[in-house]
């Protein structure tokens, strides 16, 4: 239906006719199209914005963005105009939403464990072999396992192996014909000289494995264990794997890799398969959601913003199936989170405050709450982050807490865990510089009444979540768990491997260290130490939002969060050294798989 069609749909008046029509002539390029329930449905709604005549006409259309995309399902467009919101733009170029992958090439690949008692088949592709020799750092490659292949065995006799040897990471691989005369790769990849690996020990075989199927593009990835894992391990190395092989380009026009061909094939001979088969769904549902969350983080704050971020976070529940609600600075005003707003005051875009629930069938046993920080870029505020070190390039990663929290509802409306509900929460917004920002020394007012002294804008993390842990608690949950890139003081107490967890319930942070062990995200318990209390007193309001002293300033910062605890067991999580990975200069996803393992295995 074109433009000038509109006159049959709408009650207007000759004049917005004929300003109708110039509309049509200045502004939109583009024809306008209807849905079955006469919706009109336009790409360019700019020229609308400054006649006038058009109010009649501006009430009656229904507008939505559909980004010049072919395919649009005109019958889900009324549905699709309730769940998102509009993204404010500077100019009409500026991104409306974040591009996400919900199908990558990883959910392609067929994944086959075989026994290895049987022996192993090299038919094609890329076989290597993980390899160890504990006690020996440097002991010479040995290849035990059995080979259902003449050429290859004799090829992996020790007299030939024996003069590479095992350190953690080091591999090579060779080029050779088996016994049908097929070119075959043949490898190995050393895993060091303990009996047992950690987590940190198999990322280092990972990447090593991964380098090689970057720089071969083979179809076909066979890997024979010849060290001992438990099933966690496992899992962990399929999750690794599939990560680390992903290739995020999503925001190239040139130079993608083109030519990246993926495996469709992966076979994995190890003792009692049976007892690692099922990991392998599990593992590829942990991939995703972690790779969901990267994807969340390593956009730039012009793409993930709070109204595009909620617009995901309701995407995502639509998929899943789960209930959502997204609140506005209306509503959040009704709820009088002052802290919360007035973090986000600064920003062009509105704070939304999103709210994704989970129900299981049947009994809920533990209802629990998944809090994370939603900073989708953080400039300081006022006391901005100029000095050196303070990493304002990267502070589009200050949402991780809340890309993990959306990642774990992604692998947990997969799973569908039994007797839960899970709350997944975050109080999304952007600390920014404007002149409607705050200021160091306001006070503002939290949702639970107490009032904060600004004593630094650049302390607005703490601000977000104070709101949103009342909010939590008002839910009537078990547990509370927050997870917060925080206090970059954790790059220096933990560094860049393990998190740390604080909270006012033992038995909650053990059941989560516990998840840690399972999960492979390291978690360390730091202890909240009540004298420091006294550094966050203010003198003209409750609290002050940074301390008087340099000292402890992560403690002091979940000391800070326990103010906005009544009685509900809760634990806070600081990933602020974990969650980027700055060698590979990328996002680690870190807390999809702690949390969806607390939430799968330890919560009840």
């Amino acid at each position: 239906m074109y433009f000038s069609s509109l006159c049959k749909f709408l009650p207007i008046s000759e004049k917005e006719k004929i300003y109708l029509n110039i509309v049509k002539k200045r502004f939109c390029k583009s024809n306008i199209y209807y849905n079955n329930n006469n919706n009109i449905i336009n790409y360019n709604k700019r020229g609308l914005k400054f006649f006038p005549f058009c109010n009649n006409l501006k009430k009656n259309i229904n507008f939505v963005n559909i980004n010049n995309k072919k395919g649009i399902n005109f019958h889900s467009i009324n549905k699709e105009r309730k769940m998102a919101s509009e993204v404010p733009q500077v100019v009409s170029l500026d991104p409306t939403s974040i591009p996400i992958e919900y199908n990558t090439p990883i959910h392609d690949i067929k994944v086959e464990v075989y026994d290895i008692k049987g022996g192993c088949n090299v038919e094609e592709g890329l076989t290597i072999f993980l390899v160890n020799n504990p006690g020996k750092e440097n002991g010479p490659v040995k290849i035990s396992s059995k080979v259902n292949d003449k050429n290859v065995s004799e090829f992996l006799k020790d007299e030939n192996m024996e003069k590479f040897n095992v350190k953690l990471g080091t591999s090579k691989h060779f080029y050779m014909f088996n016994e049908n005369k097929n070119s075959v790769a043949v490898g190995y990849v050393g895993c060091g000289s303990v009996a047992d690996l950690n987590e940190a020990d198999m990322k280092r075989v990972v990447l090593s494995l991964v380098t090689m199927l970057h720089d071969n593009k083979l179809s076909k990835l066979t890997v024979v264990f010849e060290i001992n894992v438990d099933k966690n391990l496992f899992r962990f190395f399929l999750e690794t794997l599939f990560y680390e092989y992903m290739t995020d380009e999503r925001f190239k026009s040139t130079d993608k890799n083109v030519n990246m061909e993926y495996i469709k094939h992966l076979g994995v001979y190890i003792n009692n398969a049976d007892t690692y088969k099922q990991e392998v769904e599990k593992a590829r549902v942990y991939y995703f959601g972690t790779y969901y969350a990267s994807q969340l983080i390593a956009a730039p704050a012009n793409y993930c913003n709070p109204v595009s971020l909620s617009n995901a976070a309701v995407e995502l529940a639509e998929k899943l199936n789960l209930e959502y609600k997204i609140l506005g600075v209306k509503e959040l005003e009704e709820l009088k989170m002052g802290a919360y707003l007035s973090v986000g005051k600064g920003s062009m875009y509105p704070n939304k405050f999103i709210h994704l629930t989970y129900k299981s069938k049947g009994d809920v046993k533990k209802k629990i709450a998944l809090v994370g920080k939603g900073i989708t870029f953080d400039s300081g505020g006022y006391n901005l982050k100029a000095a050196p070190g303070s990493m304002i390039d990267l502070m589009k990663f200050d949402m991780s807490g809340c890309a993990a929290v959306l990642g774990c509802a992604y692998c947990v409306g997969t799973l569908k865990p039994e007797n839960v509900e899970i709350h997944f929460l975050s109080a999304v917004c952007e600390n920014m510089v404007s002149k409607n920002s705050y200021r160091p020394g306001d006070i503002i007012t939290a949702s639970n009444g107490k009032t904060i002294e600004v004593g630094n804008t650049d302390a607005e993390g703490r601000l977000t979540l104070a709101d949103a842990l009342v909010y939590a608690e008002k839910l009537g949950v078990d547990y509370i768990v927050d997870i917060a890139t925080l206090t970059g003081a954790m790059l220096y107490s933990l560094g860049t491997s393990y998190a740390g967890v604080f909270g006012n319930n033992e038995e909650l942070i053990n059941k989560i260290l516990n998840s840690s062990k399972t999960s492979n995200e390291p978690v360390w318990w730091l202890p909240i130490i009540n004298e420091y209390r006294a550094t966050l007193n203010s003198k003209y309001a409750d609290i002050n939002n940074i301390s008087s002293s340099v000292k402890a300033s992560s403690i002091v910062a979940s000391l800070f969060l326990k103010e906005f605890i009544q009685n509900t067991a809760w634990a806070h999580i600081d990933i602020a050294g974990v969650s980027w990975n700055f060698k590979a200069r990328k996002p680690k996803g870190f807390g999809v798989r702690l949390l969806t393992e607390f939430v799968l295995n330890d919560a009840l």
